[in-house]
């Protein structure tokens, strides 16, 4: 069922082009991130049309302050921010949470990065934009409003305005699969907190990314609403006739003017369920976090009331898998004790593990779930105490 979807790691290397600094340098005035430079990394564009596409990122220093030598490079972190978009903020703490581990990862051999989604909003700062002409006048590519955090096309640069934010999340893994360039690599970690998280698991659930000679761990925190993964959601939808539209579920996927994932989606939504299910997913929920903060209408009650709810009634319905902990597609449950704060998700415990240690020496290796078990089907892999 999946045969049109499910390529290899391989076959999508072979058609990657997408090369870290290879892109335009983009005036702007960005925060900088101590540890971290601001870098440009160049995305092929499929319809042809422009050459010079251009993704703004963070991306990490080694201890001496210099570029990370693609060799030395074990893993790679890719993390996307919240609604603030406050890339510079993200980067900082990953390399601050970074620094707490004492063995495996470091900044030397850990390769950190946090995506730029510029927005509208981000104009005369993450890009150059002419008033008169009420244009972005660089290649960066930029998105309409929290558009980035569903997938959907870029507003920018003009000349091309094709690009979905999962098909740029693609281009950035094929990057570091490739072999030649990164012989070293042992795990990449595709990770988000609050709406960065959001896109993290629309992305797992449509993505033909997987693990294979390189572990892909997705690494969800605290997300606001999810994408369900059946046409039944668990909470009364009378008063809401587009509950299962996307982005909360994909019986408009077609009519939304979503062109990622329309194969996989006409398909069927079961064919979504597997494809998600196939992901190796950390997740991490932080049990002061209660609260909610909605944007797009109606659907996301359809699945709970606030973060908590809706978390518990995903996991519930679909049940995190473990079949072998030292597989390639163990999910893990997390939770900590925290309020909805993204450094404190990094640094914690949890944090440290799921996005520096586990599987750091390639042997799949992982630390048991953290926190207390809260329902009978959320923790596959328990601690034997």
């Amino acid at each position: 069922m999946l045969s049109l979807v499910r390529y290899t790691i391989a076959s999508l290397c072979a058609t990657a082009a997408a090369q870290q600094y290879a892109g335009d340098t983009i005036s702007g005035s960005l925060p900088s991130a101590e540890g971290a430079e601001i870098a440009y990394f160049r995305v092929s564009d499929p319809s042809g049309a422009n050459d010079r596409l251009t993704l703004l990122n963070y991306y990490s220093l080694d201890s001496n302050g210099q570029r990370l030598q693609e060799s030395a490079v074990e893993r790679a972190v890719i993390m996307n921010f919240g609604q603030n978009r406050n890339a510079a903020d993200y980067e900082g703490f990953v390399i601050e949470a970074l620094k707490k581990v004492t063995s495996g990862a470091s900044v030397d051999n850990t390769a950190v990065m946090v995506p730029m989604w510029a927005n509208d909003q981000d104009k005369g700062v993450a890009y150059p934009y002419d008033d008169q002409t009420q244009t972005s006048t660089s290649n960066a590519m930029v998105w309409y409003d929290t558009e980035w955090a569903y997938g959907r096309n870029n507003m920018y640069p003009s000349s091309s305005t094709n690009i979905s934010t999962f098909y740029v999340l693609d281009e950035i893994v094929q990057y570091y699969m490739d072999e030649s360039t990164f012989p070293n690599l042992k795990e990449v970690v595709i990770a988000g907190h609050s709406m960065g998280s959001q896109l993290v698991q629309r992305y797992a659930a449509l993505t033909s990314v997987q693990s294979g000679r390189i572990p892909v761990t997705f690494w969800p925190a605290d997300p606001n609403s999810l994408v369900w993964l059946s046409a039944d959601h668990p909470v009364q939808t009378s008063n809401c006739p587009t509950f299962d539209d996307y982005p909360e579920g994909f019986s408009n996927y077609a009519q939304d003017n979503q062109q990622y994932g329309q194969t996989l989606v006409s398909q069927g939504v079961e064919a979504v369920r597997q494809n998600f299910q196939n992901k190796q997913v950390a997740w991490l929920r932080s049990t002061q976090d209660q609260g909610d903060h909605t944007t797009d209408g109606c659907g996301a009650y359809a699945s709970g009331n606030n973060r908590d709810e809706r978390f518990l009634n995903f996991i519930k319905a679909f049940p995190p898998q473990c079949e072998d902990p030292a597989g390639g597609n163990c999910d893990t449950v997390d939770y900590i004790d925290a309020t909805h704060d993204a450094q404190a998700a990094f640094g914690s415990e949890a944090g440290l593990a799921r996005l520096f240690s586990d599987n750091f020496d390639g042997k799949g290796v992982r630390a048991h779930d953290f926190g207390t078990r809260r329902q009978n089907d959320d923790d596959p892999y328990p601690s034997s105490a």
